[in-house]
């Protein structure tokens, strides 16, 4: 009888399958569609921004490139001109020189012309007689050839100098000429240079006007990429939210659905014809839908398995003549088989506190004793797999509802054990209140007066519904 008690309540809460199939409510499945849809869009946003910084950046990089060409022309220029003006200058200077030079040949020509001409005059005037009077008047030969040969050099000196200054006036005139030329050369090639100096600095600014536009542009497109990343982040973690709630809504109508077969004896009913025998009836309806959702067992002990096996090792041991020894597996299951009551066992006490497994030291019994310890955290690395741990720490439990297929604990963790039942009766008859929202504490008095005692904390304080229980603290 309480064995298929026990059946009974498993059937109605820890239906365990493999395989899921991930069936999300309509609701949470468009609101996901909806958020992964305004991601894609904004990653595609993101790239479109991406390229066009990589190409506004190519353009600045360009322009940049153009105005270090711009600077080095207008310092060119500048020099250019500088030089120019010097040269400018130097070539006026030359220009008066010259002009000056000019004027003194041409006013020594003039008087040189003047000298000749009153000469001219006087020869003129006076006639050859005079000259041949001087010529004669000579005292002898060599007189006559030197008065002679003087007469003849002054007539060349005046011929010679006035050739003489005629060819310096035309040298000078050259050379003005030519300078004249050279200082416009100079004038033409300052404006040039002078012009294209201006064109630059019109140039070199507007180029600035262009980088700077760009900067703004790259400016304003990374504070677009800042903001579709954001927009990212947050469909991130809206997407991961909704995955969570459409894993809570399909766990949920899953173990809905697994509840209402269960608890419905139509559809799935146990029978124990003895001998460790366990025949198992399951309808149509309920084999039609385990093949549809992938199902390969319709009925799994899960994380429960060991309380029976322990339970069966326990009496098989006993049915063999054994009286003494300790049966217990690492996920929280002990059975007692000392019936003598002449040796006193322990059983260690552990408690969490925020983020700290902590010991509190061990209970004291004696006799047969079957125990059970819940727990929702991992205990330790054998029982891990049990335990599920989502990406924002949170830790998911085994203990499954099979109203909302969701995890609940009434506290971090609770201790039973009687010594009139085995750990599958034991675990069931707690069981309920233990996956509860809060912790009953009339249930645990009713379990009391079963004969099923609790151990659990309260503000870290110890809490037990057994009048004889005894624990050995440890050093904190």
């Amino acid at each position: 009888m309480r064995f298929k008690k026990v059946f009974a309540l498993l059937l109605t809460g820890i239906m365990s399958v493999s395989a899921p199939a991930f069936v999300y409510a309509s609701s949470t499945e468009e609101q996901l569609a909806d958020v992964q849809a305004q991601k894609e869009a904004a990653q595609a946003d993101l790239a479109q921004e991406q390229a066009n910084i990589a190409s506004l950046e190519s353009k600045k990089q360009e322009l940049e490139s153009y105005l270090a060409e711009l600077n080095a022309q207008y310092t060119e220029l500048t020099n250019s001109v500088s030089e120019l003006g010097i040269q400018a200058a130097e070539k006026e200077d030359e220009l008066k020189t010259l002009q000056a030079q000019l004027e003194e040949a041409k006013a020594t020509s003039d008087k040189q012309y003047e000298d000749m001409k009153k000469r001219i005059v006087y020869m003129y005037e006076n006639g050859s007689a005079s000259m041949l009077e001087l010529l004669l008047s000579s005292q002898d030969l060599a007189q006559f050839l030197n008065r002679a040969e003087n007469i003849a050099q002054i007539s060349q000196y005046d011929r010679d100098m006035l050739d003489k200054y005629k060819k310096l006036q035309a040298d000078i005139k050259a050379q003005e000429e030519q300078a004249e030329e050279e200082a416009q050369s100079i004038n033409d090639l300052l404006a040039e240079k002078s012009a294209k100096q201006q064109e630059v600095l019109v140039l070199t600014a507007n180029t600035n006007d262009n980088i700077q536009s760009y900067i703004y542009q790259i400016s304003a497109s990374q504070d677009e990429i800042s903001a579709l990343n954001a927009q990212i982040s947050s469909a991130d973690s809206s997407i991961y939210s909704l995955m969570q709630a459409a894993e809570a809504e399909r766990a949920a109508e899953e173990a809905a659905a697994v509840a209402a077969f269960a608890q419905n004896p139509d559809d799935i009913s146990m029978e124990f014809p003895g001998e460790n025998q366990v025949c198992l009836h399951v309808s149509d309806a309920y084999q039609a839908y385990a093949a549809e959702m992938g199902y390969t067992a319709y009925l799994d002990f899960f994380w429960m398995k060991n309380a029976f096996l322990i339970d069966y090792l326990a009496d098989t041991i006993r049915g063999e003549g054994y009286q003494l020894g300790i049966i217990s597996s690492k996920d929280g299951f002990v059975r007692c088989l000392d019936e003598t009551g002449e040796k006193e066992y322990q059983y260690p006490l552990y408690h969490l506190s925020g983020n700290e497994i902590q010991s509190h030291g061990t209970m004291t019994y004696e006799g047969p004793k079957s125990i059970v310890f819940f727990h929702a955290y991992q205990a330790g690395s054998p029982d891990t797999y049990r335990y599920y741990q989502y990406q924002d720490g949170t830790m998911r439990t085994p203990y499954l509802s099979a109203s909302d297929g969701k995890d609940h604990t009434a506290a971090s963790e609770l201790i039973v054990y009687s010594g009139e039942y085995g750990c599958a009766d034991t675990l069931l008859a707690a069981f309920f209140d233990y996956q509860a929202e809060s912790l009953s504490g009339e249930l645990l008095k009713t379990l009391a007066s079963q004969k099923i005692y609790s151990v659990w904390f309260e503000n870290n304080e110890i809490q037990t519904t057994d009048g004889k229980f005894s624990v050995t603290a440890v050093n904190k």
